[in-house]
């Protein structure tokens, strides 16, 4: 896991389901290991520290990488989500916005499908 793998890999690697693993991970299951459980804890930490680092490249252009693609891994892997603020005053209402993001050589957002 220290270079970027997950579960289902660490899983694939041991000949086990991935329920297995999380068995042997979670200490109410009849199954559990601490010291596996342990084992696996710092594999997603490494794991992570490996994505990052990956990232923190791409941002260099070291190596190449579609952004969208590295933000959605990190969220779905990781629980990274993306920050929200909400502001407004006891006199006005909150405002909603709406940011959009153009991909390079994008001009205007596309138009919005009706609902």
């Amino acid at each position: 896991m220290a270079q970027g793998a997950g579960i289902k890999e660490l899983a694939h690697y041991l000949r086990v389901s991935r329920q297995t693993v999380y068995d042997w991970c979670d200490p109410k299951s009849k199954q559990y290991h601490r010291k596996f459980a342990e084992a696996v804890t710092l594999g997603r930490e490494l794991s992570e520290a490996w994505w990052l680092r990956f990232g923190r490249l791409a941002a260099s252009g070291s190596v190449a990488v579609n952004p969208g693609v590295w933000v959605f891994n990190m969220k779905n892997r990781f629980g990274w989500r993306d920050r929200v603020e909400i502001a407004g005053t006891e006199d006005a209402p909150l405002q909603i916005v709406q940011k959009v993001y153009l991909l390079p050589g994008e001009t205007e957002a596309p138009p919005e499908e009706a609902a």
